[in-house]
């Protein structure tokens, strides 16, 4: 399932390269510039019904918290310092 999943994902970035070569645009990978595991909201629940005890968890797995708001338009900038 790995194999598959990994030959999709260089499939698709072969497509975008070929697509940024004929149309001049461009692809910023903001992926690497974005932190999944500390710059996203986070809740806090009790474990259960009978337990007082809380464990937190990321409540949004699609947008960010504003700090990872902040890292995207890190590598946006970046991105536009380098290509003028």
């Amino acid at each position: 399932m790995r194999d598959d999943c990994a030959r999709r994902r260089h499939m698709l970035a072969e497509t975008l390269v070929t697509l940024t070569n004929w149309t001049g645009t461009y692809i910023i990978p903001l992926d690497g510039a974005l932190d999944c595991v500390n710059n996203f909201p986070t809740a806090s629940q009790p474990v259960n019904a009978y337990n007082a005890a809380t464990w937190t968890f990321q409540a949004q797995d699609f947008h960010p918290a504003n700090s990872g708001y902040f890292q995207i338009s890190d590598a946006y900038w970046g991105f536009l310092l380098a290509n003028p």
